[in-house]
């Protein structure tokens, strides 16, 4: 036995794998987002959120960062 069943990724792995590099559409119902899929840590992915420059919920997002809020 070789080994190689027992190094098979879990399937979600295999998604998230798949989405690496892609622009997926949506994220935001305000502007012409797209998502896109990121490595944090080894097996921990996360989802980015990129918005239109001029987003109303970028801009309300940015100004509570910096103490503006709404």
């Amino acid at each position: 036995m070789n080994g190689s069943s027992f190094h098979q990724p879990a399937p979600a792995t295999a998604v998230f794998e798949a989405l690496m590099g892609q622009r997926i559409p949506g994220g935001c119902e305000d502007c012409d987002a797209y998502q896109t899929v990121e490595v944090t840590a080894p097996g921990i992915y996360s989802l980015q959120v990129h918005h239109d420059a001029t987003c109303p919920t970028y801009m309300a997002i940015v100004a509570a960062r910096h103490g503006g809020g709404r």
